[in-house]
């Protein structure tokens, strides 16, 4: 089905357009979904057997990757993406994307016995990547920036992180952050990008942010650019 909606779109839209991958998942998250619950049990009482499944889930997100890049019409290590933003971003130094929400849920040393080592494997064949994560394990965040191939992050549950630690770390790691930022409660405009500054040297390095006009639906999309401009230039 996935093959059908890239053929179909790549006939309808304009080259200018980019289709990018779906929603694909890490080997963890697939292993989830295919084996169930049970996986939680497991990596206790049948360990061998979950890093069997895990080998499994690997080849077939990397061979699934590479499908659907080829039916895109995308070269193996670089990349769009939006991660259903109204904008994405472009990579040259990473050809794919991995979602590992239900890691979440697991301590860190599993962490590091049955996700990471299969992410790093699973990004390794496209040149690096980004990763998602919805939820807040600060332990797979600082496994996630300590990885060589992870090229930016994005959280799906940003509120739930303290901006400007997380963006130190960020910053420390020389990785990037894609993805939206909430204002605080009855932060300005001004405010808010002030502390976007400020959390990130200046504005100079370590954000690609994604902007939501839906924060402050009382200045028009251009003005707050220029706002935006005029702060980060100073």
């Amino acid at each position: 089905r996935a093959i059908e909606y890239i053929q179909f779109f790549k006939e309808k839209l304009p080259e200018w357009i980019h289709i990018y991958l779906p929603d694909t998942l890490g080997p963890f998250e697939i292993a989830h979904s295919v084996y169930g619950h049970n996986i939680f049990y497991d990596i206790y009482d049948d360990p061998s057997f979950i890093h069997y499944l895990l080998e499994l889930c690997t080849d077939v997100y990397i061979q699934v990757t590479e499908r659907l890049k080829k039916i895109i019409g995308e070269e193996k290590k670089n990349c769009y993406h939006g991660h259903a933003l109204s904008r994405g971003i472009y990579m040259r130094n990473g050809g794919t994307r991995i979602s590992e929400d239900s890691a979440t849920l697991i301590s860190p040393r599993h962490i590091d016995k049955f996700v990471i080592p299969y992410d790093e494997k699973a990004l390794k064949a496209f040149g690096g990547g980004f990763v998602h994560f919805c939820g807040k394990n600060d332990y797979l965040l600082a496994s996630f920036l300590n990885l060589n191939e992870v090229r930016a992050i994005n959280l799906g549950n940003p509120e739930m992180y303290n901006f400007d630690i997380t963006m130190q770390k960020f910053i420390e790691y020389r990785k990037c952050y894609f993805g939206l930022w909430p204002k605080e409660d009855n932060e300005p405009l001004e405010g808010y990008i002030h502390r976007m500054k400020r959390a990130t040297d200046g504005g100079k390095r370590g954000l690609i942010l994604h902007f939501d006009e839906a924060m402050f639906p009382e200045y028009p999309c251009q003005d707050i650019l220029q706002k935006w401009r005029k702060i980060m230039s100073c």
